[in-house]
């Protein structure tokens, strides 16, 4: 298709008029270079009638590129409209084209033929095929362009020359090489690659990039992880190792079996707070084994390891993500003594930074003996965690949970009064108030208007509206106390 730009040098008329007057106008000013050039007069027997708005465009597009114009020349031979396109069109480059349309140009302008009729011009613009110069093409994915290349057979010395810079903890580029010998090379090549890898695979497991090439040669040769036997524990707990050990595990049962009986035989307590082999552990858990028994050895080894230091894990990091995947793939036998533990202790895990989670997923997870029995942890402090930056969390998963006992109680242990001073008379103000000053507490007080009986929202409006001026002193007991003022105008004064 014809290019919209005009040649080098030129510039199309902007005169709507003379475009569309085209055939009747004597005199058109299509072109500038210098001088106006005036058109031939059309001929007498053309028919005199407007030109549609597709013959207009043709018209257009035929003067952009001298294809309209016929004649002689007034310094040679005679070159027709189409033989100009053609010699534009077999232009080898953007500068032979503009050479070819300035050589058009200075023909048209000393043409003294008559301009084709329309009939002609259409033909002539439906034959000439002009090439339109494209930009380099971005070759798409899986084309034969990017497809890769055969690989070059590497000799077993330069093999070992770049496992050799892997293993000094500079062969980013080798372990790249390498890696494609693994996954297309020959048969020979890859038993090359497998051997040498065997030789040093410990310290290509800890390597940034050896790692990889490790993981690539098990799936070439899944014997090779009995040589990493007695190193398990160890490239659980490594950066880079750990990636080694889930490749492993990947493998058949005799040699997951071999992993798993390592981490239980040696700091278990350690890995299982490790922020490396927490995804070692978690592939562990999440296992089928063949063997049933083999299950519950593992649970039946951890629970006697970790007898009485449930609670203390739960409240790391790794140790809370253990003790939720526990929860949610063992049995209620295998998973009894962690509950308990961590239920011994639900203040605590409340209130910390990461043991919350484990206590909110027995309250949202848990059956219902589970939940019933952290509910009532959560009473016995619920004060305190109302207060606490972690522990309000819990507090809105029990409100959440719709148990009808916990929120009745707990908004009668808000509620209630203290005795103060040494005498024991006189009374303090109630623990809402406390609550209602706390940054979380219109959450609190919000989540209890919306969800307890219409008893218990009486008594709640109650008692801020008997510390009202206390509450209205700072910004969030304003706001508590407005939003009680809206509740009780709901239900009816």
């Amino acid at each position: 298709m014809l290019r919209n730009v005009p040649p080098a040098g030129f510039h199309m008329t902007a005169d709507p008029i003379a475009m569309q007057g085209l055939q009747q106008m004597p005199s058109v000013d299509l072109f500038r270079h210098g001088s106006a050039v005036a058109a031939p007069p059309a001929a007498a027997s053309r028919p005199e009638m407007p030109a549609s708005l597709n013959q207009q465009r043709i018209l257009a597009e035929l003067a952009s590129r001298g294809l309209a114009m016929g004649g002689s020349h007034e310094l040679g031979a005679v070159r027709s409209p189409l033989d100009e396109a053609n010699l534009y069109a077999s232009a080898s480059s953007e500068g032979d084209r503009a050479e070819a349309a300035a050589e058009s140009s200075t023909s048209r302008l000393t043409s003294t033929a008559g301009w084709p009729s329309l009939a002609e011009a259409q033909k002539q613009f439906a034959r000439a095929k002009v090439s339109t110069p494209t930009e380099p093409r971005t070759p798409q994915k899986g084309s034969e362009e990017t497809s890769p290349r055969t690989e070059v057979a590497l000799s077993p010395a330069k093999q070992s020359d770049l496992v050799r810079q892997i293993a000094d903890g500079r062969g980013q580029e080798a372990s790249i090489v390498l890696q494609q010998q693994l996954k297309s090379g020959t048969a020979d090549a890859k038993r090359s690659v497998v051997g040498l890898v065997k030789s040093c695979i410990l310290a290509l497991s800890h390597d940034r990039h050896g790692n990889f090439l490790v993981q690539r040669a098990l799936g070439v040769d899944a014997d090779l992880a009995w040589s990493l036997k007695g190193h398990f524990v160890e490239l659980a707990m490594s950066q880079f190792g750990c990636h080694v050990v889930q490749r492993v595990l990947d493998g058949e049962e005799r040699v997951k079996m071999a992993v798993v009986e390592e981490l239980l035989s040696s700091r278990l307590e350690e890995s299982l707070t490790s922020r490396h082999s927490v995804h070692v552990w978690q592939k562990v858990l999440e296992i089928d084994w063949t063997h049933a028994s083999f299950r519950s050895t593992i649970f039946a080894v951890m629970n006697r390891q970790m007898k009485g230091k449930w609670a203390k894990t739960a409240r790391q990091e790794t140790g809370s993500i253990i003790c939720q995947n526990i929860f949610e793939s063992a049995d209620a036998d295998e998973k009894s003594d962690c509950l308990q533990e961590v239920l011994a202790e639900a203040e605590e895990c409340a209130s910390n930074q990461w043991g919350v989670w484990v206590v909110q997923h027995i309250i949202e997870h848990g059956s219902d003996p589970e939940k019933k029995a952290a509910l009532e942890g959560l009473l016995r402090s619920a004060v305190k965690l109302t207060l606490s930056q972690y522990g309000q969390k819990a507090i809105m998963s029990g409100l959440k949970s719709g148990d009808r006992t916990f929120v009745d109680k707990y908004v009668e242990t808000l509620c209630e009064t203290h005795p103060s001073g040494s005498s024991g008379t006189g009374s303090r103000r109630s623990a809402l108030v406390d609550v209602a000053l706390a940054p979380q507490g219109l959450q609190i007080v919000t989540q209890l208007l919306t969800s307890v009986s219409p008893e218990m929202r009486e008594k709640i409006i109650a008692t801020v509206r008997k510390n009202s001026v206390f509450l209205k002193g700072s910004k969030t007991g304003l706001k508590v106390h407005q939003l009680c003022e809206r509740a009780r105008a709901f239900s009816g004064y």
